[in-house]
């Protein structure tokens, strides 16, 4: 994956790597991201620093559980609201550190790719916009931009941001699509052969590169089914995703999921735009 990177940012960005935009070399210190402990420079560290409070935090939850009187004793209100604010608060955690850490992510992409042309926000789909998402979690998100005069470079921070996720580890290939070893857009029944990696952990990711899923800025390739369909644009093409007419055309829940949404980083007008846009 690191040779990957830097293949990429020297045959697509344009970039002679340098220690500045190697990985190591721009990663800030993470320390200030919302974990409550002091936290590694290494964005494995600091995941799997987040993953060991998350796990003492549901031991705690568990204990709880544990203590419940029995159910014949009839109702116990003060026990479940009590577990209600405990998963309410871990779930609340989960959110704000898995905001901050992909926020922090993506703006050492835009710190390799160089500043976007116009205004942007990376807006959060999924677990991640209901407030649901854990550090094991896979990424759905999509590009707010502007106008749509800079597909080109959005495109390269994306494949750029996939990079650096893809450099923590916790991604299996078959997620990737790669048509050599797992072709989605072909039916099973041709196909020569489906890889499955079984050696690779499947923790945080992101959304796989398959038709029925694919909820990234680049979006999906066309089948016999469904037009190709991209996850990157102004507020009002993006908003017009979330309707009745949208969903019997794409399929594959992306009407629900565009309704819900959480703003992760960049311009904060562009995406109460896109509410308004929604709410329309």
């Amino acid at each position: 994956c690191d040779e990957v990177e830097k293949m990429y940012m020297e045959n697509i960005l344009g970039k002679l790597p340098t220690t500045h935009d190697a990985s190591a070399g721009i990663e800030k210190d993470m320390s200030q991201l919302n974990t409550n402990t002091k936290v590694e420079r290494n964005y494995n560290e600091a995941l799997n620093s987040y993953r060991s409070r998350l796990k003492a935090n549901m031991k705690d939850a568990v204990d709880l559980m544990m203590k419940w009187p029995k159910a014949d004793n009839g109702p116990n209100p003060e026990y479940e609201e009590s577990l209600n604010q405990m998963i309410k608060s871990i779930c609340g955690d989960n959110t704000s550190f898995m905001k901050e850490f992909i926020a922090e992510l993506m703006e050492q992409s835009i710190a390799v790719c160089g500043p976007p042309p116009c205004k942007f926000t990376m807006v959060g789909l999924g677990s991640l916009a209901r407030g649901e998402s854990t550090p094991y979690s896979d990424l759905e998100y999509l590009f707010l931009t502007e106008n749509n005069n800079h597909e080109e470079y959005f495109l390269n921070l994306h494949f750029y941001f996939q990079i650096k996720v893809l450099n923590l580890g916790e991604t299996p290939l078959p997620v990737l699509g790669i048509k050599g070893s797992n072709d989605f857009y072909t039916e099973k029944e041709k196909l020569s052969h489906v890889f499955y990696d079984d050696t690779t952990p499947s923790r945080f990711k992101l959304d796989g590169n398959r038709p029925w899923a694919s909820k990234l800025p680049p979006g999906h390739e066309g089948t016999e089914k469904k037009d190709p369909i991209k996850l990157t644009g102004t507020p009002k093409y993006v908003a017009e995703l979330s309707t009745n007419e949208s969903n019997e055309k794409n399929g594959y829940h992306l009407a629900t999921i565009i309704s819900t949404a959480t703003n992760i980083m960049g311009d904060e007008g562009l995406f109460e735009e896109f509410r308004i846009q929604l709410a329309r």
